[in-house]
């Protein structure tokens, strides 16, 4: 009874994770699954969330010192065809100022009304807000799409800063999640 179970989680887990959950979101030894937009503003570092010596993070530098606004370099398409909504978005992430006040992690979530991340839709924009101290800090929220038509979802995460102020900043990503908790633990803990 046990097994059977057990299967029939793994099997539920493994169709969920192809149409709702991210790849690589612990970055444990690269950037893999992620389509790196422009690469001299995102790497692969080794610090990791958890302090593990063998995994790591996502790390971001802003592109524009002195600019302002949001800077996302790195995506991942997500199919949300007949999903339910809402998704959990959760990750952790850590910022480091240099000199650059205002400088926090961001998360971009851009809808398209196809499965291939075309035909764009807008966006829903997550800050993380920065407390001035270089430690990971988790943030999430809740993702419901905005037209009814959307059928895939970018996720996008990058950096923010002010306008104008400072000459730097970057910032590190793990242990993401974007996907439908709600429908995982119910199918994991109700059983026959």
């Amino acid at each position: 009874m046990i097994n059977r179970i057990a299967f029939c989680f793994a099997i539920m887990l493994a169709s969920s994770a192809a149409a709702t959950e991210l790849e690589n979101t612990d970055f444990t030894t690269d950037l893999t699954g992620w389509e790196i937009l422009t690469p001299e503003f995102v790497s692969w570092s080794s610090d990791d969330v958890g302090a593990s010596s063998s995994s790591g993070s996502l790390e971001v530098i802003n592109p524009n010192p002195g600019g302002g606004g949001t800077s996302v370099d790195i995506t991942q398409c997500i199919i949300v065809d007949n999903a339910s909504f809402p998704f959990l978005l959760k990750a952790a992430a850590k910022v480091f100022e240099e000199e650059e006040p205002g400088v926090s992690a961001t998360i971009l979530l851009f809808e398209y009304r196809d499965t291939g991340c075309t035909q764009f839709v807008g966006f829903l924009q997550s800050l993380f807000v920065n407390f001035g101290v270089e430690e990971w800090q988790y943030a999430s929220l809740q993702f419901s799409p905005n037209d009814d038509l959307t059928r895939s979802v970018a996720v996008r995460p990058g950096i923010f800063k002010e306008q104008g102020t400072g000459s730097g900043g970057r910032v590190r990503y793990d242990d993401l999640f974007f996907g439908n908790l709600d429908n995982l633990l119910r199918d994991r803990f109700e059983g026959p």
